[in-house]
């Protein structure tokens, strides 16, 4: 009886401990750290009644407009989660390097935002 009750004992502490030693040893590999732009910044307005597009609007250092795109079926709230807001500063980040590259070309397109597959499951219009 007491050999019984004493493996059994031993057997839990090390069911409970392996669990733990594992989660130590494991790494974490995701990250999402939002592309910020040196310079420039961008805005992002969106009808909260009608919900059907978002305008987003790029500027450089001296508040002068680069370049502008409406997002036609896409309402954009990087307010709603965390996560949908790293993910759209990161994408919104890029875009802005890209105009300040191409500022004057208009090949300039935020289209990868309004394709995003994460963008259409979060903003999806109800």
């Amino acid at each position: 009886m007491k050999t019984s009750l004493l493996s059994r004992l031993s057997l839990s502490c090390l069911l409970l401990a392996l669990p733990v030693s594992m989660a130590f040893a494991q790494t974490s590999v995701y990250s999402e750290a939002p592309i910020i732009a040196k310079t420039g910044y961008w805005t992002l307005q969106t009808d909260t009644q009608a919900r059907d597009h978002t305008v987003v609007r790029f500027y450089n250092d001296q508040h002068e407009l680069l370049y502008e795109e409406q997002l036609k079926g896409v309402c954009l709230d990087p307010s709603k989660s965390l996560a949908a807001h790293r993910r759209i500063s990161r994408m919104l980040g890029t875009t802005l390097q890209q105009v300040q590259r191409l500022h004057n070309n208009s090949v300039v397109s935020t289209n990868m935002v309004a394709l995003n597959r994460h963008t259409q499951r979060l903003y999806a219009m109800q």
